[in-house]
């Protein structure tokens, strides 16, 4: 039943894509490498274990009382998103909790794999190191590399690739 939904949903991405020559509403919420697997009927190879290179950058000491916080947060979020699409890197997660603000950086998953996965990784590191030190932030970063399983994950109401 699963599949078949996967299979209905990326014929109707598919179906869509084609016709408007172009993004659709729905297909630029989507990344690029799903919306052509989709279209070429490869809906089934969605998930998969991939060998990924992961960042954590790790912001504390963020002065939440500023006036201009919502103003520095975005400065901060622009300099790593830079970093990171100029290393053809992935961003997908910005997480702010009771450790301080962790943005999450990939390689090697369908959306940003290259030969020099590792390389890239470290690049980015010391790009996003620079740029914050500028911004007068200390950030914490730390690298791993492994086995990641890259599909569909969670419930029917609620799910992320």
């Amino acid at each position: 039943m699963r599949v078949e939904k996967i299979h209905n949903a990326a014929q109707t991405l598919g179906r869509n894509w084609q016709a408007s020559n172009g993004r659709t509403d729905l297909a630029a919420y989507v990344p690029d490498v799903v919306v052509r697997r989709a279209t070429g009927g490869q809906d089934e190879w969605f998930a998969e274990f991939r060998n990924v290179t992961v960042m954590f950058a790790k912001l504390e000491n963020i002065d939440f009382s500023d006036h201009r916080l919502v103003e520095f947060l975005q400065q901060i979020a622009a300099a790593i998103q830079e970093a990171v699409r100029h290393f053809g890197g992935a961003l997908p997660f910005a997480l702010m909790d009771d450790k301080g603000l962790n943005f999450v950086v990939a390689f090697g998953i369908s959306t940003a794999t290259y030969e020099d996965d590792a390389a890239r990784t470290l690049a980015t590191g010391l790009e996003i190191q620079r740029v914050l030190r500028n911004l007068g932030l200390g950030p914490s970063i730390g690298v791993a590399t492994g086995i990641l399983y890259c599909g569909e994950c969670g419930a029917t109401k609620r799910r992320q690739f």
